[in-house]
């Protein structure tokens, strides 16, 4: 895996995450929403994993730009499963009520992951 420059998704090789660094904001969404893309349009089938530890100072911004990139999986047939996420972007995220996104890497070989809503909005009954 390349070196990722900060706030930029790094490239992946099939079937491993794609690695974020750095301050994520809003003007980030495109891109995320274009390696989505990519990475459905090449073939990778499945849950797809990114690796968000390297993120730094998350903020609603950054939450934003990760729902989108969740939101364009889905439309795409897709999961995204947010790995490594430190404690301060998983309470944003459940703050958000997206806390379904992140897993913990004990999870991310759950078979059913395909089950559990892309936007964390688990059935909990």
């Amino acid at each position: 895996m390349t070196e990722p420059r900060p706030g930029a998704p790094s490239t992946a090789n099939e079937g491993q995450p794609y690695a974020l660094a750095g301050r994520i904001g809003p003007d980030h969404a495109d891109a995320l929403s274009d390696c989505v893309c990519a990475r459905v349009a090449a073939g990778e089938e499945g849950t797809l994993a990114c690796d968000v530890g390297g993120v730094e100072d998350p903020d609603l911004g950054t939450v934003g730009a990760l729902a989108r990139m969740a939101l364009t999986a889905q439309r795409l047939g897709r999961h995204i499963e947010l790995t490594r996420a430190r404690p301060e972007l998983r309470e944003l995220l459940e703050l958000a009520g997206l806390g379904g996104l992140a897993v913990e890497a004990s999870r991310m070989t759950d078979e059913s992951a395909d089950a559990r809503d892309p936007l964390g909005r688990n059935d909990r009954r």
